[in-house]
């Protein structure tokens, strides 16, 4: 309440405070409740084994209470220990019972690693994430420090945010100090501050920690809902596979089946538009084979064939004919278009007088078009420019290709 006093959020706020034993149901708790009670009420306060056992067994209107909200929301503990007998048993209780997340702000007063090791395993046992901070001979001053910290963080403008971003964007995040990283993860939960961030060249170690927080996730495995920081994220994960194309494909491997076309586009694109290129052929060749999965993919239309005509280019010309016409297959989407029509047998017997009676009046017509005009312009586009100047050169084996690939499409 003195906090709520000071920061003045009083004025024009409705704030829902409950006190103990008059607690609502955990469904519709929201502001601040006094689980163990308050001063100014101190019959009802929670100070003794006695209380203890009248809050959470006897009368168990605590045990309730807690019991939902474990069940319902994420928890953090601040100022908990180990030695709480009622929440200590209810985690336990509830462990893999539900999917909510419970952490405890932990101090460590300096014990050695295998004392520290013990504690932290009794945390996690219970299902509680311990998150350690300095308290030696008793002095808990970080905890005060870092919650004023999150106060802070929380509280700043936009403007502050990405000016914070964009600082630590230049740097190496594997030498960013915890506190830092922390920082930039909570920031980087606000879609517009990602989008702003993703903008910047982004050191390539960057792509690891972005990982880890889930933002590849719909560029890398396919999950989740696109939005505009991912147009800019693809455009970094391009900057790094093209300045260190080994380590980077590397890293992505496990993801080529489940890899967004749009990384597929964003290649091509790139690669058609930059003066120079950035790999020579042998080097297009393996990238490409990485890509493989996407450009093999069926029935998923890929834009990027309107950007090969550069790469088209330089595989034919440095004799890899097999690989270019692999990639023309990007363009040369079709599908059947079926329709019901006459049948010309029938019609011609019977304008010669013939019986009809084996012969249907109508049968089913199948066409191979391509998937639209667009589709269909691209592929001139590709044979005029790329194709008919080096037909001498490639002609044979451009009709072999076609051919197997009009067998594939019959």
């Amino acid at each position: 309440m003195n906090a709520l006093d000071a920061e003045r959020l009083q004025i024009g706020v409705r704030w829902n405070i409950n006190i103990a034993p008059a607690l609502p149901p955990a469904r519709r708790f929201c502001g601040i409740c006094y689980l163990h009670g308050r001063v100014d009420e101190p019959q009802d306060m929670v100070l003794t084994d006695k209380n203890i056992g009248r809050a959470y067994m006897d009368e168990g209107w605590a045990l309730r209470f807690a019991h939902a909200i474990f069940q319902r929301f994420d928890i953090l503990f601040v100022g908990y220990s180990l030695e709480d007998p009622p929440l200590r048993y209810l985690s336990l209780a509830l462990e893999g019972l539900t999917e909510r997340e419970r952490w405890a702000l932990v101090p460590d007063p300096g014990l050695d690693a295998s004392k520290k090791t013990e504690n932290e395993r009794d945390w996690i046992r219970r299902d509680v994430k311990p998150i350690w901070y300095p308290a030696k001979d008793g002095d808990y001053r970080a905890l005060e420090r870092t919650i004023d910290a999150w106060g802070k963080d929380i509280s700043r403008s936009f403007l502050d945010r990405r000016s914070f971003l964009s600082d630590i964007s230049k740097t190496n995040p594997n030498h960013l100090k915890p506190y830092e990283l922390s920082r930039a993860k909570f920031f980087l939960n606000d879609p517009p501050s990602l989008r702003d961030f993703a903008k910047a060249s982004l050191d390539i170690n960057w792509f690891d920690t972005l990982l880890s927080w889930g933002h590849f996730d719909l560029l890398l495995k396919g999950s989740g809902i696109w939005n505009e920081a991912d147009g800019f994220l693809v455009d970094r994960l391009i900057d790094w596979m093209r300045s260190n194309p080994v380590e980077l494909l590397d890293k992505i491997a496990e993801h080529r089946t489940s890899m967004h076309t749009a990384v597929l586009d964003q290649f091509c694109r790139r690669y058609e538009t930059n003066t120079t290129p950035d790999f020579d052929s042998a080097l297009l060749r393996q990238v490409l084979e990485f890509f493989r999965p996407t450009i093999d993919r069926k029935r998923s239309f890929v834009s990027a064939a309107f950007f090969i005509k550069r790469m088209f280019a330089d595989l034919l010309d440095n004799k890899f004919e097999d690989d270019a016409f692999w990639l023309l297959s990007i363009a040369l989407r079709t599908e059947t278009v079926i329709s019901k029509r006459i049948n010309f047998a029938f019609q011609f017997a019977r304008s010669e007088g013939q019986a009809t009676d084996s012969l249907p009046e109508y049968e089913l017509q199948y066409e191979l078009r391509f998937e639209n005009q667009l589709t269909e312009h691209n592929l001139r586009e590709l044979f005029e420019e790329m194709i008919f100047p080096r037909i001498a050169a490639v002609g044979f084996r451009l009709a072999h290709f076609l051919t197997l690939k009009f067998m594939e499409l019959r």
